[in-house]
């Protein structure tokens, strides 16, 4: 059982308590036969702060020279400015019995005439007041008189006696009108002086004249007195035809006129020193005006700022934190902002605490005489934290989703049950789904198509199941052919189920598309709150919008704009970097051939002195596996003389620095007849050696050419006719020792020949390996021969 049982048949305390209308009159009329209940005051926030300035204001009033102040209450719709300004107002009229006159403007309208009539000048109606904007004309009056006759020297008085008449009037003992008329003081040099001083507030002459026929006293009873018709005229009637007659032809009815009037009362109540403010509500409906009126109004605003500043008023306005900032730099020179920041966790579950709390319980804690925690029910803590977060800290959003989630859990006989997350839940989306799905689709097509944005079918390849997201169709909008955005309608109270399903949705898309040809937009019906914002949006990359939002149509057009011009910047994006990857294997590819022909070069630089026999090997002919060895090894001999034969003993000459020695001569590199008989020898053998690997190159291609029939006799007898022309042709070849000695010079290379034991020197005989060769690699062939044809 819920504390709240107790109390059966109790109205909602949250009913009718969710906003604030500033009353331009300190009485109130109460219709019914309930009286409504007083404001809650959550402690915490600006007020502290801004009751110390309107202390230090009223206590520094009637100080000569004293500076005005200007204040800005800065925050969001549903902060609680009005609150404040209410409050702020409350306290002034309740300083004690003389109160200073205060102007309230609930709300600016472009006629501005009819607030003034109807909201700012009750003066007419209310007699203290209207008394004292007379004492203070009155008292200014007096000053007039008293610097007219401190000035001017007219040569009545004498000595002290003019000082105490000017000391008489600056103390407010002593009738200006009387000794006006004593010292026959023109009225038109009084108004002149008022017009001097008026000059700097208005160029209005008009207000001039009329302070100065407020308090005219006619010389005789025939003479008829201006102040009934002042007094019409500064209500905003149409001026008497006493007040045409001296000027006065217009009415108070105009933006310029209204902040005119305004100014002139700070300029007088400022100039004999005492107290008065003017509070101004809802300042950012200025912007929703014509340019032609609201530049006006900005102007005239400015204006009186600068009064109340240097007339020593005290101003305090409301405004939204992005007007705020478009307000021109000289006005935030003179204006003090204070600003109004969303509620945290404690503050907003302190606000429904102190609602839901019965009398009896406030009685009960006053009488223990100690802070207590305030208990919410029948909200649970859950219930309480997530108003908190849903509500992101607006009170006023906060107490509207408390009035709907008691009603909710009000029962028949008037018993509320415990509030949890689920009715919270349940209390938002009545609160806040103004729509159905079919009107959701209907304000997409309406925004959308007033851009030029049309309704698209959605992609080929992706079947409805897929795309469907909390059991809605995706609004889909084509950029191009290949680009398309999806508009994704959901509920108003995103929970975690409600996340993941938008999270999958988005990672189907991004696998079809691969990410740089969708964007998902999701668009919340109703309430979404900021941290469940962030959220959808670091799944999504896009920033949510929600339906309900006063600006939603014109964010939807901004939104699908933004999102356009990323998906085309991808698009761009994703092709130079298919080009750059493409130059990336280019420029791969040239390196890599760039590589190999520095390779080649080396290599043709390094065998550069092998001869034309070189080039022969650059590609072995084909043959059996098994035969191959002895040709390279043959090569390999042969090779080995006649790189090493005949290298000359030293590089002409020089040392290995490059240079020759001092004194040295020119040396001939010889060669002995022996030398180049070995080289010639050796390269007449190499020229055999290949001649006999390509032809035994040919016999081999012919027998593999017959596919997998055996040799016959006749190829094995054109296989005995090759080896042995080569056999007979190394016979002839000199023997060693032919030409002399051997030469110097040579080295030993080995000449395996089919054997790693055997060498060959300058005194071996070339003849006998080559033969031993040719008998060998026909063996060797005859075997593979075999092998093939099993």
């Amino acid at each position: 059982m819920s504390q709240i049982d107790s109390n059966p048949g109790r109205t909602n305390p949250f009913r009718g308590s969710t906003s604030v209308q500033l009353e331009g009159f300190d009485d109130t009329t109460t219709v019914g036969s309930l009286s409504p209940r007083a404001r809650i005051d959550i402690p915490g926030g600006p007020w502290p702060d801004l009751q110390n300035l309107v202390t230090d204001y009223f206590d520094a009033a009637g100080t000569p020279g004293m500076r005005g102040r200007v204040v800005a209450l800065v925050g969001g719709y549903g902060l609680g400015k009005s609150h404040v300004a209410e409050k702020l107002i409350n306290e002034i009229r309740g300083r004690g019995a003389v109160r200073p006159p205060i102007w309230v403007i609930a709300r600016p309208v472009t006629d501005m005439g009819s607030v003034y009539r109807n909201r700012i000048m009750h003066q007419r109606d209310d007699f203290n007041t209207r008394g004292e904007l007379e004492d203070a004309v009155t008292d200014y009056h007096s000053d007039v008189v008293a610097d007219l006759l401190d000035r001017e020297n007219h040569g009545l008085l004498q000595g002290d006696a003019e000082h105490d008449y000017v000391r008489g009037l600056r103390e407010r003992q002593i009738d200006p009108h009387k000794i006006a008329h004593a010292f026959n003081l023109d009225q038109e040099l009084i108004q002149r002086r008022l017009r001097e001083h008026l000059k700097g507030v208005t160029d209005h002459r008009a207000f001039a004249t009329a302070l100065a026929l407020l308090l005219h006293r006619p010389l005789n009873s025939r003479s008829r007195p201006f102040k009934g018709d002042v007094w019409d005229w500064l209500s905003g009637q149409r001026p008497a035809q006493s007040l045409q007659d001296r000027g006065i032809t217009g009415a108070i009815d105009s933006i310029q006129m209204t902040f005119d009037a305004l100014a002139v009362f700070g300029f007088i109540y400022g100039q004999v020193g005492k107290p008065y403010v003017l509070v101004l509500d809802d300042f950012e409906k200025v912007l929703d005006w014509p340019s032609t009126e609201r530049t006006l109004f900005l102007n005239a605003f400015e204006m009186l700022v600068n009064c109340y500043v240097n007339q020593g008023g005290l101003l305090v306005f409301c405004v939204q934190p992005e007007v705020w900032v478009k307000l021109p730099p000289s006005l935030h020179e003179r204006v003090s902002p204070f600003w109004l920041n969303s509620w945290d966790a404690r503050r907003t579950g302190e606000l429904i605490s102190t609602y839901v709390r019965t009398p009896a319980e406030e009685a009960a804690d006053g009488d223990a005489g100690e802070e207590t925690e305030a208990s919410p029910a029948p909200f649970t803590r859950r219930a309480v934290s997530e108003v908190a977060v849903i509500s992101d800290g607006v009170p006023r959003r906060a107490l509207r989703v408390c009035e709907s989630a008691w009603n909710l859990a009000a029962g028949s006989r008037g018993r509320i049950a415990d509030i949890d997350e689920r009715i919270v839940h349940r209390a938002v989306r009545d609160e806040f789904e103004r729509y159905s799905t079919d009107e959701v689709y209907s304000l997409l097509d309406k925004a959308l198509t007033e851009e030029q944005w049309g309704r698209g079918t959605g992609p080929e390849g992706l079947s409805e199941p897929v795309v469907r997201s909390q059991g809605h169709a995706p609004y889909w909008v084509r950029v191009s052919d290949n680009s398309w955005i999806a508009i994704v309608p959901v509920a108003s109270i995103l929970e975690d189920e409600d996340v993941e399903e938008i999270r999958l949705f988005t990672d189907v898309l991004r696998d079809v598309f691969r990410s740089t040809h969708c964007e998902v937009l999701i668009v919340v019906n109703g309430q979404v709150s900021r941290t469940m914002r962030d959220r959808v949006t670091a799944v999504t990359d896009t920033v949510p919008l929600a339906v309900g939002e006063r600006r939603f149509a014109r964010d939807l057009a901004l939104g699908v704009a933004k999102l356009a011009d990323r998906l085309r910047t991808s698009s761009r994006d994703a092709k130079l970097e298919r080009v750059d990857d493409r130059l990336q294997t280019i420029t791969a590819q040239q390196t890599d051939i760039l590589r190999r022909l520095d390779d080649v070069e080396v290599g043709v630089a390094r065998h550069r002195h092998i001869g034309a026999a070189g080039p022969d090997r650059a590609s072995d002919p084909p043959l059996p596996d098994t035969v191959r060895p002895y040709f390279t090894a043959a090569f390999a001999g042969l090779d080995g003389l006649l790189d090493g034969a005949g290298e000359p003993p030293a590089d002409f000459g020089v040392d290995g620095s490059g240079m020759a020695a001092p004194g040295s001569l020119p040396q001939r590199m010889d060669v002995q007849a022996r030398t180049l008989e070995l080289l010639g020898t050796a390269a007449h053998a190499r020229n055999l050696l290949r001649a006999f690997q390509r032809s035994l190159a040919d016999w081999w291609r012919t027998v593999e050419g017959a596919g997998g029939e055996p040799a016959g006799q006749e190829e094995l007898n054109s296989l005995f006719v090759i080896c042995r022309s080569f056999g007979i042709s190394v016979e002839v070849l000199p023997p060693p020792g032919a030409a002399g000695s051997p030469a110097d010079g040579f080295g030993s290379p080995s000449w395996p020949g089919g054997r790693e034991d055997q060498a060959m020197g300058p005194d071996t005989d070339l003849a006998a390996p080559l033969i031993e060769l040719a008998n060998d690699v026909e063996r060797e062939m005859r075997a593979a021969v075999r092998n093939r044809s099993r």
